[in-house]
């Protein structure tokens, strides 16, 4: 009968290691190390970004300004949501034919974020700048060609 052998472990103790190869070692193990902190990080932000975008406003913003402010047409709108039948208010503001009539037949709409409300100056002056950038809705400008 042979003596039992002893068991060995497949990685090498530390003493039996170049100076290199610990060094190695050490550099992939805080390569690893950081690369978690990162992806802890990574999740704990995009979980704290999801909860305040999706946080519900408890006390919503008064309407500070209209459209008439950046010299926009419109009318003020409001009609129940098909399904849970919640009024939904807004602005409608007719687009311009080339030849000066209004239409609705082209329609964008624009949305504000959570945090904000129709006032909200990006929305107003989103919409601004698109009845800007139609040469027939606005009077000739200098560079106009």
């Amino acid at each position: 009968m042979s003596a039992p052998t002893k068991a060995t472990s497949r990685t090498p103790r530390a003493s039996t290691l170049s100076p290199r190869q610990r060094l190695r070692r050490r550099v992939l193990l805080g390569a690893i190390l950081a690369l978690e902190v990162v992806m802890l990080g990574y999740a704990g932000a995009s979980v704290m970004a999801a909860m305040a975008l999706m946080a519900p406003n408890s006390s919503p913003r008064p309407i500070t300004q209209t459209p008439a402010a950046w010299g926009l047409l419109y009318q003020t709108v409001s009609f129940p949501s098909r399904s849970d039948h919640l009024l939904i208010r807004g602005w409608l503001m007719p687009g311009l034919l080339p030849d000066g009539k209004q239409t609705v037949d082209r329609t964008i709409i624009v949305v504000h974020g959570i945090q904000a409300n129709r006032s909200s100056s990006l929305v107003l002056r989103v919409s601004a700048a698109y009845e800007a950038a139609r040469p027939w809705a606005r009077p000739p400008m200098a560079g106009d060609r």
